[in-house]
């Protein structure tokens, strides 16, 4: 009876491990997740500031909150990555929101670079683990519709490139930088 329990109680720390050890794994280094979820500790070069800003002094990296909004706008923020960054959370005060966005590539000096069809790139935004994507392109300002929420729940957004930027000239990888709101509907 004691081994069962000791073969069962091993089985359990495997499948909790397999469950949650991909998505760190493969994410760590390109995607700065909350504090909160790594036990109050941030990937390597990033910090967060009282305000829930985060930057890379590294690789000058950031995900700021422009300002804390009244009224129908919840969040407005600023972004610059390489290739992810999730957001402290949030509380929203409806049931739908609007998320709008404009991003466009730059390089280390931020001078625009343009690529032929547009940059893809996504906004996740979720309540936890599950969650709904946005897909955007660096042409112009785009917006997408999410329902079914929790009014006074509390939500993140996790921008990421899904794929590597592209290089300039010189062959240095460019940034993706932009802004967006998040409008309660």
């Amino acid at each position: 009876m004691k081994k069962i329990k000791m073969v069962a109680l091993a089985l359990s720390i495997c499948l909790g491990c397999a469950v949650k050890t991909p998505v760190y794994a493969q994410e760590y280094d390109q995607m700065l997740v909350e504090a909160e979820d790594l036990n109050g500790e941030l990937p390597d070069g990033w910090i967060i500031d009282d305000m829930g800003n985060y930057s890379n002094l590294e690789t000058g990296e950031y995900f700021k909150w422009v300002t804390n909004e009244r009224g129908s706008v919840a969040k407005k923020f600023e972004f610059y990555i390489r290739y992810s960054v999730t957001s402290p959370k949030f509380i929203v005060d409806s049931t739908s929101v609007t998320i709008k966005s404009s991003a466009h590539l730059v390089d280390k000096y931020g001078v625009w670079h343009s690529k032929e069809g547009g940059f893809k790139y996504q906004i996740h935004f979720s309540a936890g683990l599950f969650g709904t994507n946005l897909n955007f392109n660096t042409e112009g300002k785009e917006s997408g519709v999410i329902n079914n929420l929790t009014k006074g729940g509390s939500y993140t957004i996790r921008i990421g490139t899904g794929e590597s930027l592209p290089y300039d000239k010189d062959g240095d990888e460019l940034y993706l930088e932009g802004n967006g709101t998040v409008t309660n509907n």
